[in-house]
């Protein structure tokens, strides 16, 4: 049975702005309990990610994010099927890939999500 990220991504996606800095991208992952960020630019589009892991290294807090983001950004229309999703995540490494509709950011599925998903086909609940 085919999935869309539509379906399991999660739609309230906090961001962070490029020229934000490491101690504000901590303390937005740390309020919304995210571990997580698309970075965007100036004008609202998707540059980067930085995630939990990029912040285990003691970074100064002024550092800006773009200089520590993961980037390029891997990302999927939301009508792509999930195991795509995993595919892209397997292939670079990656626990996150940002849903992109018309270039806006419209959504984040996390490899915890696609367990989910198998979990719900398994009928384990």
């Amino acid at each position: 049975m085919a999935t869309a990220v539509k379906t399991i991504m999660v739609k309230s996606v906090v961001e962070v702005d490029e020229r934000g800095s490491v101690g504000a991208a901590r303390q937005l992952m740390e309020e919304h309990d995210i571990s997580a960020l698309p970075v965007v630019n100036a004008e609202g589009a998707p540059v980067g990610i930085v995630t939990a892991s990029d912040l285990v290294t003691d970074y100064d807090d002024v550092l800006p994010v773009s200089r520590i983001m993961t980037s390029p950004l891997h990302t999927l229309a939301p009508d792509a099927d999930v195991s795509v999703a995993a595919r892209l995540m397997r292939e670079h490494g990656h626990h996150h890939v940002v849903i992109l509709d018309e270039g806006r950011i419209v959504g984040i599925v996390s490899s915890l999500d696609l367990l989910r998903v198998i979990e719900l086909e398994a009928g384990v609940e």
